[in-house]
């Protein structure tokens, strides 16, 4: 069975764009691999343009994989899930905004949490009454009631 033109072009649009020096694989979907995979199947003489493309995904592919992930950012980790969630955690102009959605509230329970990848220092705190917080170089350990609240982190002065 022959290729359509559609996908002949399609394939050698590709081609040109995985040599590129400037293309990106992440473009492309998930799929990209099955397609030249089902397209491979049909055409099987037609080996040298498939290996060549998917040589150059995979070169491509392990260029991003040696990039240094994603610059670290600030996460909320060790919450007492799911007697306790967040239903929102939102860092917005370098305050970090919080809504605590307990299964059960329960004003004279203590829950736990913390916020890891900030920097330690002073920390401006909008929170339900006794909410404590303190600032290590391991993060912000945050203790806090069993209640749906709003807490707010904003950054405070030296």
């Amino acid at each position: 069975m022959a290729l359509t033109q559609q996908a002949l072009s399609w394939l050698r649009d590709l081609g040109h764009q995985a040599g590129s020096p400037t293309w990106d694989p992440r473009s492309f979907d998930d799929d990209l691999l099955r397609d030249i995979v089902l397209m491979a199947q049909q055409t099987p003489a037609w080996v040298e343009p498939y290996r060549a493309i998917v040589g150059l995904l995979v070169e491509r592919g392990a260029d991003l994989l040696a990039e240094p992930p994603i610059a670290s950012c600030p996460q909320v980790v060790d919450v007492n899930f799911p007697t306790v969630a967040l239903s929102r955690a939102e860092w917005r102009d370098g305050g970090l905004y919080l809504t605590l959605a307990p299964r059960t509230v329960d004003p004279d329970a203590w829950t736990m949490f913390r916020v890891v990848g900030v920097e330690p220092r002073l920390w401006d705190l909008h929170a339900p009454d006794g909410t404590t917080y303190e600032a290590t170089a391991r993060g912000i350990h945050v203790r806090t009631r069993k209640v749906a609240a709003d807490i707010e982190f904003t950054p405070g002065s030296y």
